[in-house]
């Protein structure tokens, strides 16, 4: 299947296929001061066109144990029609003083099918 993506800011970067995901690469950065914890957010420059009936997951990197940062939410989930730059936000950890770069692999985005259903209690 061919899935297409948009470079929302001239700077982006085509996502980098390996295996059956692929890396996302950060494009810009802004530290955004918070009540309890600092959020740096990273912007991609690119949005991705989901198809219908999917849906794009995108998760951590493997490494990011390493980083200062963690993600803000455990996962990212981008719908179908979502024509946004996708933009991660990450917290500050506390197991390094290495941050993400602009230019870095920052997260990585896998779109999978999506079952449509209706819960019904239990009787």
């Amino acid at each position: 299947m061919e899935i297409t993506f948009n470079r929302v800011k001239s700077n982006a970067l085509q996502p980098v296929k390996e295996g059956h995901t692929h890396f996302i690469t950060a494009t810009s950065k802004e530290d955004i001061p918070m009540h309890e914890n600092d959020v740096v957010r990273y912007g991609t420059g690119i949005s991705i066109n989901i198809p219908t009936g999917h849906v794009g997951l995108i998760y951590p990197l493997v490494g990011i144990y390493k980083k200062k940062q963690i993600f803000s939410n455990s996962i990212i989930v981008v719908f179908e029609g979502d024509e946004k730059e996708i933009v991660i936000d990450m917290t500050k950890g506390l197991n390094t003083e290495e941050e993400y770069k602009i230019g870095n692999k920052i997260a990585q985005i896998i779109i999978v099918p999506v079952l449509n259903f209706n819960l019904k209690e239990r009787e």
